[in-house]
C-alpha cells in the first residue's frame, strides 16, 4: 500500500528540521570552543604581562622572550576572533535555516491537516447523501498537493 504524498511529505520534512537543528547545535557547539579558547589566550596574556610587570628578578633577565611569546598570544587571539565571526555568521544562518524549515514544516502539516478535515467531511456528505465517491474524483487541493 502507497504511503499518502502529504504524509510522506511531512515525514520528509521533519527529518530535515532533525537534520537542520543537529547542524545548528554542531555550529553553536564550535563557537562555544572557539571563545573558550579565545578566553585561554586572554587569560594566558594577562598572566603574561603580570609577570613582565612583577618585581622577580627572574622576569627580567628574559624581557626579549616575553616579547615574542606575547606576540604570538597576540597573533593566536587575533586568528580566533576572526574564527569567531565567522561561526557566529555560520550559528546564525543555520538558526534561520531551522527556523524556516519549522514553519514550513508547520504550514504543511496544517496543510496536511486541514485537507484530511475537508476529505472526511466530503466523505460524510458523500455517505450522507447515499453515493460512495471515487478516489480518483478528488477536489483540486488535494491534486495539487499531491503533484498531479
Amino acid at each position: 500500500m502507497a504511503a499518502d504524498p502529504r504524509q510522506e511529505r511531512v515525514r520528509t520534512l521533519g527529518r530535515l528540521a532533525l537534520l537542520q537543528r543537529q547542524l545548528q547545535r554542531l555550529a553553536e557547539t564550535e563557537l562555544a570552543d572557539t571563545n573558550r579558547q579565545r578566553a585561554e589566550v586572554e587569560e594566558q596574556i594577562a598572566r603574561l604581562i603580570e609577570a613582565m610587570g612583577g618585581f622577580s628578578h627572574v622576569h627580567r633577565l628574559f624581557p626579549h622572550l616575553y616579547a615574542k611569546r606575547l606576540d604570538k598570544l597576540k597573533e593566536r587571539g587575533q586568528a580566533l576572533t576572526g574564527k569567531a565571526r565567522l561561526q557566529e555568521q555560520k550559528a546564525r544562518r543555520e538558526k534561520t535555516r531551522c527556523e524556516r524549515i519549522g514553519d514550513h514544516l508547520d504550514n504543511v502539516l496544517e496543510e496536511a491537516s486541514r485537507q484530511s478535515d475537508e476529505d472526511e467531511l466530503l466523505d460524510l456528505v458523500e455517505a450522507a447523501s447515499g453515493r460512495a465517491r471515487p478516489s480518483d474524483t478528488r477536489p483540486q487541493a488535494s491534486r495539487k498537493l499531491r503533484g498531479a
